[in-house]
């Protein structure tokens, strides 16, 4: 990338491959030097890529283009087919996320021009057809869009989605319709989950006046519950708002403002420091 910040990373399920996301695009890395280089995901115009995941069908990418749109991308170099289309639109989609199937899309906006716009898409990939939910929460008054934004979505083993951001943790259940709040307060959340659904960690915490740093920062395990089953101390407390769980839900990766990356089990012990940004 030559036009940062880095807005988000994706493994893919074998590990094998990380997708990465910033203001001059989508770019595919293979983490085996023998498998080739990097190359850049094509949509057919200029984008910002603000969020992206791999199907769980391995062939395919979904990549979220603020203003432009959110992509299926064939991973074999077909045509991008767009899923929901932003042109026009003042909302800026960020975060995406496939359910178990494959065949459905769940989309958010990270802000919106209006209450309107600030809405969950879930989008069904073999028939075209959505279903929108608002997602302000209770009590928010209108046009607060940071309060319930939507930064991290996350599909739970039993099918309901997990959304995170500004104001904490919701869950959403795709048989009622509800928006319940889990960790539902004033601090900032980010999550990850494993390829499963089953095992999710939250990163929560007071963000800073640049949004690059968590002040008294909490790494969290939640249950398909919503409850917290264990808290890990182990990472510092100089944390940004940022983590990734690779897909076997074994390993965790964090980061700190002095540029410190922490890999270590999620089982305990102290992780391994990847020294290197200045």
């Amino acid at each position: 990338h030559v036009e940062g910040p880095i807005l988000d990373l994706a493994f893919s399920l074998d590990s094998e491959t990380l997708v990465s996301c910033a203001r001059d695009g989508a770019r595919l890395w293979p983490l085996d030097a023998a498998r080739g280089s990097a190359r850049r995901i094509a949509l057919g115009e200029d984008f910002y890529c603000y969020g992206t995941r791999f199907a769980p069908d391995g062939r395919h990418l979904a990549v979220s283009a603020p203003y432009v749109g959110v992509f299926l991308v064939p991973l074999d170099g077909g045509a991008p087919r767009r899923v929901a289309d932003y042109r026009g639109n003042r909302s800026a989609p960020m975060p995406v996320a496939f359910d178990a199937s494959g065949q459905t899309l769940a989309v958010a906006p990270m802000y919106a021009g209006s209450d309107e716009e600030m809405a969950l898409q879930v989008i069904d990939l073999r028939s075209g057809s959505r279903r929108v939910f608002p997602l302000r929460a209770p009590g928010v008054a209108p046009g607060d869009g940071y309060a319930w934004s939507a930064q991290y979505l996350e599909y739970q083993a039993d099918g309901r989605l997990v959304i995170a951001g500004g104001n904490g943790i919701r869950r959403w259940d795709p048989r009622t319709g509800a928006i319940e709040p889990v960790l539902w307060g004033s601090r900032f959340a980010a999550i990850d989950a494993d390829h499963t659904g089953t095992i999710l960690v939250a990163l929560v915490g007071t963000l800073s006046a640049s949004r690059l740093r968590l002040f008294d920062p909490e790494l969290l395990v939640l249950d398909n519950a919503g409850q917290v089953t264990r808290r890990i101390t182990s990472h510092g407390h100089a944390l940004t708002p940022t983590l990734a769980l690779d897909p076997s839900g074994e390993v965790l990766v964090t980061g700190d403002a002095n540029g410190v990356v922490r890999v270590g089990r999620l089982s305990g012990g102290e992780p391994h420091l990847l020294l290197g940004h200045s």
